[in-house]
């Protein structure tokens, strides 16, 4: 029996059934699942497919100016922690200045100024307290370093399988040796960094 091809036109319409159990052949309210009839205009339902819609427009306006999917999100984490911990040192730095009465004096800061800029850095201070506790509490350190030791692992592997394939020599006996001796002293070296 040939397989059956999904008709396209499915995913336009209602997901609801009538009484008969048959599918309801409306058009599903934009960014719902089902039509006005069958709930689609709820205020959850609706507010939800608002959100589908602006998330939809968003997702399509990023691909049109060629933004790809993250690649390295745990690396993009670790930069996002760094960003904002250097933002929050800046501003630590600005409201640092105030203790300078002299400065002050002379500064064309006025009030509104100095609030505003007290209030960026305690925003900087909630950023990354929230981006940090996320990067402790997902223990990134450790699964870079577990990423990292797998991926030695398969460059290890893929030279041990390189050197079998072409056969035991001296060379390849005297580069097993050398490469261990090299894994070791790295391995020393970084715990040492540590």
């Amino acid at each position: 029996m040939p397989a059956v091809t999904p008709d396209p036109m499915d995913a336009m319409r209602c997901t609801a059934r009538n009484r008969r159990g048959e599918r309801c052949g409306r058009a599903p309210v934009p960014g719902a699942l089902v039509c006005s009839m069958h709930g689609g205009r709820a205020p959850q339902v609706m507010a939800a497919a608002r959100t589908r819609v602006v998330e939809a427009q968003a997702a399509r306006r990023l691909r049109a100016e060629g933004y790809e999917l993250m690649e390295q999100p745990v690396e993009e984490l670790l930069k996002l922690g760094a960003e904002v911990t250097a933002l929050k040192d800046v501003l630590r730095a600005r409201v640092a200045e105030f203790a300078d009465l002299d400065w002050v004096a002379s500064s064309a800061l006025r009030g509104n100024d100095v609030s505003a800029l007290v209030r960026a850095y305690e925003r900087s201070l909630d950023r990354c307290e929230r981006v940090l506790g996320t990067i402790l509490r997902l223990d990134l350190e450790t699964r870079l370093a577990r990423l990292a030791e797998h991926q030695g692992q398969l460059i290890v592997h893929m030279i041990e399988a390189s050197l079998d394939e072409i056969g035991s020599s001296v060379h390849a006996d005297a580069f097993r040796t050398a490469f261990a001796h090299q894994l070791r002293l790295q391995s020393e070296r970084e715990r040492a960094a540590c």
